[in-house]
């Protein structure tokens, strides 16, 4: 039947408890008894997972057109080169 309405629950209820386990992880990842520098990395992975659940699943941006996808993960580029940045002058 065309213009059948399908229901999205399902999918939203388990993007909220990806997000709330990955929440928790996060919360696990800082008592971990291991370097800060590597807590840090971890914690802003665990962080890049999220916003791609967020930006691509639930703002809808995986039907948007690929230019628009970029322009919307620009910010992500920005943030891992400033990880990068970070972790390489902790190093010296």
């Amino acid at each position: 039947m065309e213009g059948q309405y399908k229901s999205h629950k399902y999918f939203y209820i388990a993007m909220f408890f990806l997000t709330v386990a990955l929440t928790l992880l996060q919360v696990l990842v800082v008592k971990l008894p291991i370097l800060s520098e590597v807590i840090v990395a971890l914690l802003v992975v665990i962080a890049l997972v999220k916003v791609y659940i967020e930006g691509y699943h639930l703002m809808h941006l995986k039907h948007e057109p690929r230019w628009l996808q970029f322009i919307a993960a620009t910010p992500l580029f920005a943030v891992a080169y400033a990880v990068v940045v970070v972790v390489e002058s902790l190093a010296r």
